[in-house]
């Protein structure tokens, strides 16, 4: 690494909060994968899933997402981010 852009490394309790969040999100993701197996009870395809059940899994979908720029935004914003600062001309 250049040694003007050497960083500190970041916090052990920032990083294990951080694995913690990504782990939780993990797990959420897990869950929701597992729900989101469009099957009947005889594990075939419906030939129309309910309108409902498509709603449903698409704001699944959406909350999930938002957890991930939340954390992906609250990363960026820390002192420990790893994309250096844009050069100022």
């Amino acid at each position: 690494m250049p040694p003007g852009l050497q960083r500190d490394l970041i916090p052990r309790d920032a990083a294990l909060h951080l694995i913690g969040a990504l782990n939780a999100m993990k797990d959420h993701l897990h869950d929701a994968a597992q729900q989101w197996e469009l099957l009947d009870e005889n594990g075939h395809i419906p030939a129309a899933p309910s309108y409902t059940t498509l709603l449903q899994h698409a704001v699944a979908a959406q909350d999930l997402s938002g957890g991930v720029l939340r954390l992906t935004a609250d990363f960026a914003r820390s002192p420990h981010h790893t994309t250096p600062p844009a050069a100022q001309f």
